[in-house]
């Protein structure tokens, strides 16, 4: 399907993969009440039209696409729908991961599990994180 152009009165679409209830949503908020249209995409379906009915509640135009990010077909299918659907991605959030139990007073220690800071971020540090997203663990393996 076609994408249809923004134009300067329409914004571009933001396409938030990896969206879920903490930073996902976040992102989306921002741009959404900056007049953006949003596309949320996570392999959740339920929690992910959750999130979308909470920011339409909002005043934001939005609109989930289920996909898992390890599927490259349903990804590029879930991004050319939203592109179809809600303009030109012109922005594209692309922050899966696996969800960590919230235990108060407790926070995993994600250098131990391989995640580096943005600045410290090389090819090579990546390629653990994408094997744990295949995997659907969440351990790297490193």
């Amino acid at each position: 399907m076609p994408s249809t152009p923004s134009t300067p009165s329409t914004p571009p679409t933001v396409a938030v993969i990896g969206a879920g209830p903490g930073l996902g949503r976040a992102i989306a908020h921002r741009f959404g009440i900056a007049g953006h249209p949003v596309a949320l995409i996570s392999r959740n379906a339920g929690k992910l039209q959750g999130i979308a009915d909470a920011l339409a509640a909002e005043g934001v135009t939005v609109r989930a696409y289920p996909a898992d990010v390890t599927d490259a077909a349903g990804l590029t299918a879930a991004l050319h729908t939203a592109a179809g659907e809600l303009g030109r991605i012109g922005v594209l959030s692309y922050s899966p991961a696996p969800t960590f139990p919230n235990v108060a007073g407790q926070v995993p220690d994600l250098k131990a599990m391989g995640f580096t800071s943005a600045a410290e971020t090389t090819p090579e540090s990546v390629r653990p994180m994408f094997d744990m997203l295949e995997a659907r663990t969440r351990t790297p393996s490193v």
